[in-house]
């Protein structure tokens, strides 16, 4: 009786104009460290991090790329955020920054890119896993496998910075809105 079976319909799909999220990772092990000012690698508890150091004369950066999924719902912004972990127990704070640039397929690099900031007080929370938000990157337009040529870094030279030990971090990712598994087509919706 197969017929008269009736057929489940997953819950995790997206449905008519139904929006989800999800990240665009960068864990640490694929982040590219410079020649200039990088963060270095560290151990915590036995596992290698990269440690982003408190000098306000040398500021510690890693860079990255990202492409737009094709699942990424067109016209949304896109929200950045680290995760990170204090070196020692303080009531201080750690500013990150993200310099970023977005072109999409067949668009220039112009070397005009922008700038976003987060703050996040630690509350003497040594080791504690933090996620701190550096905010919105308007869309202005971008489709699905554009990329954001990005360069992270920790803010030490900003006087809003008063943490004088290492930050750990863990990850670096975009929440995107998704409104479609993918594509239907290789390039557009």
């Amino acid at each position: 009786m197969i017929g008269n079976i009736a057929k489940e319909v997953p819950t995790n799909l997206v449905r008519g104009n139904d929006t989800v999220w999800d990240d665009l990772r960068f864990p640490v092990s694929n982040i590219r460290v410079p020649g200039t000012n990088p963060a270095s690698w560290e151990s915590f508890n036995g596992f290698q991090v990269l440690g982003f150091a408190a000098e306000a004369v040398n500021e510690e950066q890693v860079f990255f790329l990202a492409q737009i999924p094709h699942g990424y719902k067109y016209g949304t912004d896109l929200e950045f955020h680290v995760h990170w972990i204090p070196e020692t127990a303080d009531s201080a704070v750690v500013r990150w920054g993200l310099e970023y640039e977005w072109a999409n397929i067949n668009g220039v690099f112009t070397g005009d890119t922008t700038t976003i900031y987060g703050n996040e007080t630690i509350n003497d929370n040594a080791g504690k896993h933090i996620l701190t938000d550096l905010g919105s990157i308007t869309n202005g337009g971008h489709t699905l496998s554009s990329m954001l040529m990005c360069r992270l870094f920790r803010n030490s030279s900003s006087e809003t910075d008063t943490f004088d030990d290492l930050a750990y971090l863990l990850e670096a990712d975009f929440h995107y809105q998704m409104d479609q598994i993918g594509s239907r087509q290789e390039y557009i919706k």
